[in-house]
């Protein structure tokens, strides 16, 4: 076309781009595939025929994030996705996961190390189960002593400065992935990030520790196993009241009341079943506790048992 552009009359982003023209009106726009003597003898002679169209996106940016303000696609289109980013602009921090599903928002690194092995470490008593061997500058960093607002202005906005730095989100999909594999996945992307923006590396390692243990101290006595199946748990600051609940989620409970004590909780019963059970009175106070266990034939004894441990440590 005389004095234009057809790049701007006919854009595209790949070729060959062949643009059938056919009395004087734009019939096809295809690729180099359908240039071909069959197809030409068809246009010669005027006979119907059947040609592939070429589509493409045009909007798409290749030095663009893939599928980010809709470059490629509005998400239908996403298959397999984990992101790393920046916290987003909310005071507010939180968290969802499912088997194909992991997302955390605002999350210090602490917590993400935290949330990619939850799986192998609870998340009650988790700092019980953790080891931080970091200098302070990056300890400073990796658990924070302040994250609540104080109303200083001073204080508050740096506290706003360091969460825009040291704040994180983590997405993951990959529908049908069962969740533990999923947080290998993730311990592996922070793994990476995080090595090479503070040289830190966190990872499950077995360790012989110091811990509180529930014991069976009286073998005649097992009147907390059931094997019912309705459930029922009430717990608070003066009672825990348990009916066919994993044994695991009792530990659980035990950790939260027992935290003072900055030692992991475990389960040296050799009971991995239901229990149902019911505590009452200053559970957090250690001899208490143990008078209401014993009517169980349980205690909570010091022990010494090689756990897992999450250890955040320096790469060398």
């Amino acid at each position: 076309v005389k004095g234009q552009d057809l790049t701007k009359l006919f854009p595209h982003k790949t070729i060959p781009h062949l643009v059938w023209i056919i009395d004087n009106k734009v019939s096809f726009i295809t690729g180099g595939e359908a240039f071909n003597r069959l197809n030409l003898d068809k246009v010669l002679k005027k006979d119907q025929i059947n040609i592939l169209l070429k589509n493409e996106d045009l909007a798409y940016n290749s030095e663009m994030p893939l599928l980010i303000d809709g470059n490629g696609g509005g998400g239908d289109e996403l298959l397999y996705h984990r992101l790393l980013s920046k916290s987003i602009n909310s005071r507010g921090s939180g968290s969802y996961s499912r088997d194909g599903v992991i997302n955390y928002f605002n999350a210090t690194v602490e917590a993400l190390y935290y949330k990619a092995v939850q799986s192998i470490i609870p998340f009650s008593g988790k700092e019980n189960r953790t080891i931080i061997d970091l200098p302070d500058s990056i300890k400073n960093i990796i658990t924070p002593p302040q994250l609540s607002y104080s109303g200083d202005y001073l204080k508050d906005s740096l506290l706003e400065v360091w969460k825009s730095e040291h704040m994180y989100c983590y997405n993951f999909i990959c529908p049908g992935m069962a969740k533990p594999i999923m947080e290998q996945c993730m311990l592996e992307d922070i793994n990476h990030y995080f090595g090479l923006r503070y040289g830190i590396n966190g990872n499950i390692e077995n360790r012989k520790t110091a811990c509180l243990a529930l014991c069976s101290i009286d073998i005649d006595v097992n009147n907390y196993q059931t094997n019912s199946s309705d459930r029922y748990t009430r717990v608070s600051d003066t009672e825990i009241t348990l009916k066919a609940t994993p044994m695991a989620s009792f530990i659980g409970h035990l950790t939260r009341k027992l935290n003072s004590h900055n030692l992991p909780v475990v389960n040296a019963t050799g009971y991995q079943g239901l229990v149902e059970i019911s505590l009452s009175g200053d559970l957090n106070n250690l001899t208490h506790l143990n008078t209401e266990l014993k009517k169980y034939g349980l205690a909570i004894m010091p022990h010494h048992q090689s756990i897992d441990m999450l250890v955040i440590k320096e790469i060398l």
